[in-house]
């Protein structure tokens, strides 16, 4: 009985051993709200954006914000709320999601206050 105890522990301690050996440990990619802003830029070319707030974690990021696009066929200039979700793979950032919509009512203009709330209600 203690040799089949004895046996059972060595095979569990060496599948252990196994198991830590393949686990792969992630790092986490140094970034900056910069860095952050200008993937929005890039794929962004129509809008101008009001308000931002940028979240960084490791190897993720969240842009959320108010920008104001321009309409081509009438000119319109329209508020817009947007949020978009990074994730770092190991060798570029890309986007895991994205939302955006014209502001409820199709306002054109709003007050801070008005920004700043729809920009905590994008975040939850």
């Amino acid at each position: 009985m203690k040799l089949i105890s004895l046996l059972t522990l060595i095979i569990l301690g060496l599948t252990g051993c196994a198991y830590q050996q393949n686990a792969q440990i992630e790092s986490c990619k140094a970034t900056s709200e910069q860095e952050i802003a200008s993937l929005f830029s890039r794929w962004n070319q129509d809008g101008k954006i009001d308000q931002r707030h940028i979240d960084i974690d490791c190897n993720t990021a969240i842009d959320v914000g108010i920008y104001t696009l321009k309409v081509s066929k009438t000119n319109a200039m329209i508020k817009t709320r947007y949020s978009v979700k990074y994730h770092w793979n190991g060798s570029e950032w890309f986007i895991t999601s994205h939302q955006s919509s014209t502001m409820p009512n199709n306002k054109t203009t709003l007050s801070l206050s008005e920004q700043s709330n729809s920009i905590d209600k994008l975040k939850n």
